[in-house]
């Protein structure tokens, strides 16, 4: 297998791997619908985070082959086989001048390789474009003035103390630049207000640092940023996109809920946010790459869950997020692990299959120097399909049997094989090369360019399928 053809089939098998992972997560956060949106958040973080941890198993851990069929040259592909061959129906051994060369082909088109190209070319632009977003949130928050005013400050203060967040991580600043009141930054986390926030009320600005402190509280910006690069690898997958989504909805419900249980009025807060949405609100990137307050496209749902009295607010304790850690790696080592290909044979199993197979030829070719067309077939499987040139293809040992007996009868008394390659194709050994049948004589019967699909059937290698295409000159 080329390494385009690897790498496209990996990213496949990945693919469906945690697309399965992520209907999993949407599946538990349906049934956890009556719950508090940290609950479901969690669920959502753990889904996106085997996007991450897959591939990254998938390399590391031992295959488990799923007993997969090779699907080569399956049966509804030869339905050519007639009811009732004809006697006539065996190779035509020819006489005459030789045929003219055929064309060279053309190359054949590497799809894997173009799939492959495609898939890291959009992967790139996605992260460039990210990446840009980032940078300027940074210089953003880099160029903003620090916040000067005591009393938006003892409002930060407040806010952390009531979140159990130390006051000394939290940076405010603001700027004229800023869109919504946002979050950015990791260890020393900068609370980003717009330059407007000097003339809000003290109620929102209480509700608006609540709300921002409790995403630092949440470490939300290090799950976004697992969110993010999830869309970037897997951009081509639209349910990467849609649990981004809801992971991103419940995440704003959640700080929502944190503002709620710190002392808020349901009707005051929801006032205020369908003020912020309205006047200023966050961009699409904005909003993927860093924690944005107010999103026009998501307002109604969080106006909805904000002024429901029957929503459970609570949040998330820390033997709940190891419980979900733990679920998480129980689904994603098993899935990781999985393959969809049939097991290949390793390099020791090919190097003991080539020589049984070479000793299996030697013995077929001594049949046919004896002419046991009958002996010949046992090599077969007892479902072997044999095509050679004008002949009608044949099935099972005893349509293997006619037709070699009928070459036999025609003069051939032996042959030369000339293997050119011999590699693994699933559970079977595929050889191509070329073969001279010689008559009696020592004239030239027939040249051919073959292919062979071995097969172990009854803890023997046999020929299962057997193709055959004129080449060179014949005499």
């Amino acid at each position: 297998m080329s390494g385009a053809a690897y790498w496209g089939w990996f990213l496949v098998e990945t693919t469906a791997k945690t697309s399965l992972l992520l209907l999993i997560a949407g599946a538990f956060a349906l049934l956890l619908r009556r719950s508090s949106a940290a609950v479901r958040h969690l669920v959502w973080t753990a889904g996106i985070a085997t996007l991450l941890l897959a591939p990254l198993l998938s390399r590391v851990l031992p295959d488990w082959h799923l007993p997969v069929t090779p699907a080569v040259w399956p049966r509804s592909e030869l339905s050519f086989t007639p009811a009732a061959p004809p006697p006539a129906a065996v190779p035509n051994l020819p006489d005459t001048a030789p045929r003219p060369p055929a064309p060279p082909p053309h190359p054949p088109v590497d799809y894997w390789l173009w799939a492959v190209a495609i898939w890291a070319l959009g992967t790139c632009v996605l992260a460039v474009f990210f990446a840009a977003g980032a940078a300027h949130l940074a210089r953003l928050a880099h160029s903003a003035s620090a916040v000067d005013d005591e009393r938006i400050a003892g409002f930060a203060e407040t806010a952390a103390h009531g979140l159990g967040v130390p006051r000394r991580r939290i940076r405010l600043r603001w700027s004229d630049r800023a869109s919504t009141p946002m979050t950015w930054g990791l260890w020393r986390p900068v609370v980003l207000l717009p330059a407007e926030a000097v003339r809000w009320d003290d109620d929102r600005l209480r509700h608006v640092l609540l709300h921002e402190i409790a995403h630092v509280k949440r470490w939300d910006v290090a799950t976004q940023a697992v969110s993010t690069l999830a869309c970037v690898l897997y951009w081509f997958n639209p349910l990467a996109w849609w649990a981004a989504r809801q992971m991103l909805v419940e995440r704003e419900r959640a700080c929502d809920d944190l503002v709620l249980g710190n002392g808020a009025r349901p009707s005051d807060y929801a006032h205020g946010l369908l003020d912020i949405a309205r006047s200023l609100g966050a961009d699409w990137t904005t909003s993927r790459v860093s924690p944005a307050m107010a999103r026009r496209s998501q307002i109604s749902g969080r106006l909805l869950a904000v002024l429901d009295p029957k929503r459970q607010r609570h949040g998330v304790r820390k033997p709940v997020v190891v419980a979900g850690a733990a679920v998480a790696l129980a689904l994603v080592l098993p899935t990781a692990s999985l393959s969809f290909a049939p097991k290949p044979l390793s390099a020791i199993d090919i190097a003991d299959t080539r020589t049984s197979i070479l000793t299996a030829e030697a013995s077929w070719r001594a049949a046919l120097r004896n002419g046991d067309a009958a002996a010949m077939a046992r090599f077969y499987t007892s479902d072997a399909l044999l095509v050679l040139p004008n002949a009608h293809p044949a099935r099972g040992r005893r349509g293997v049997s006619d037709v070699l007996q009928t070459l036999i009868g025609q003069g051939v008394v032996d042959v030369d094989l000339q293997a050119v390659e011999m590699y693994p194709v699933g559970e079977m050994l595929c050889e191509a090369g070329r073969a001279t049948f010689w008559r009696s004589g020592g004239g030239v019967g027939l040249n051919v360019q073959y292919m062979t699909l071995w097969k172990k059937e009854n803890g023997e290698w046999r020929i299962h399928r057997n193709f055959g295409a004129p080449q060179g000159e014949q005499r």
